[in-house]
């Protein structure tokens, strides 16, 4: 495979999932220890329901986004998917720039149109933060 005259370039497809939202954090407690344990019964299978929701959303954006890589000529060996959890209160900007070192990456490319919640994020301070951070990296911010 050869993309801007280079060839063996592998591509990760990273989405990052997001935080369980604050309702979903803790239960509003109880006095009864009955009640108690049911409510957070209950708080651990409505989490357990978002993270699959949120992984399949993640799932199908990676989809679509392999697919339109591969329609564009890309050998789909050369592209890993995966999909990734912020640690508890770990920063996206850190987040994205630590995996990206893992992978031993050289470019990153964060692409924020296709995901609502990260649009959101991206355009408020993800750009400047990973220009801070992203020291060695080439950085390229897609639309």
């Amino acid at each position: 495979m050869l993309l801007g005259g280079r060839r063996g370039f592998r591509i990760f497809l990273v989405y990052p999932l997001p935080s369980l939202p604050p309702k979903l954090l803790e239960t509003g407690g109880a006095e009864n220890p009955a009640e108690e344990k049911r409510l957070y019964a209950g708080l651990k299978a409505a989490q357990k329901q978002w993270i699959a929701e949120a992984g399949q959303a993640g799932e199908r954006a990676l989809t679509n986004a392999r697919r339109t890589l591969r329609t564009a000529g890309v050998v789909q060996r050369a592209v890993e998917t995966r999909l990734s959890d912020l640690a508890s209160g770990e920063r996206l900007a850190d987040h994205i720039v630590e995996l990206t070192r893992t992978l031993h990456c050289a470019t990153l490319v964060v692409g924020r149109e296709a995901v609502p919640w990260f649009r959101r994020v991206a355009r408020s301070a993800l750009a400047d933060a990973l220009v801070r951070r992203a020291k060695n990296l080439s950085l390229w911010v897609v639309e």
